[in-house]
């Protein structure tokens, strides 16, 4: 069943790198001639969706800057040196946290449970997105005889 999709997925690749080239030709003329023929004014409409897009993030940022302006007011000085502090020893944490998981996870080499080999399976993307987000190398490994996963963390 498989090779069966496999095979459709490179038949369509292999006809799509083949004649790529003339798809765009094609498509190319067919616009070029609908244009010819049809009374469209393309200036008009380009200019009319440019204004409405000026407009909207007008609309947006002055929505934006009220809400600000308005939030900022409310708010002393101490409040804001004070959350300053609170995000500043999150960020001192997320670090201590991933020195942790460097110096932890760094050397698996076996399995922990049965000393049998491991090899690498795929990872999740909630591991592909906090290894892009602490700057981590994830490697996530499985052991052959116990089925025991294990992930390797290094630096990038």
């Amino acid at each position: 069943m498989k090779n069966r999709k496999s095979n459709r997925k490179s038949k369509k690749g292999k006809f799509w790198r083949k004649y790529n080239f003339e798809v765009l030709i094609f498509s190319l003329i067919v616009i070029g001639i609908f244009l010819i023929i049809e009374d469209f004014s393309i200036k008009n409409s380009i200019l009319n969706a440019y204004i409405q897009i000026y407009d909207f993030l007008i609309k947006l940022f002055l929505t934006f800057y009220v809400t600000l302006t308005t939030l900022l007011y409310g708010v002393e000085n101490s409040d804001l040196f004070g959350l300053g502090l609170i995000v500043f020893a999150i960020f001192l944490i997320l670090l201590k946290w991933r020195q942790n998981l460097l110096s932890q996870y760094s050397i698996y080499e076996v399995c922990v449970d049965c000393n049998s080999r491991i090899h690498r399976i795929k990872r999740r993307k909630i591991i592909k997105i906090f290894a892009y987000i602490f700057r981590l190398k994830i490697k996530r490994y499985q052991c052959t005889a116990c089925n025991q996963v294990g992930y390797i963390i290094r630096s990038l």
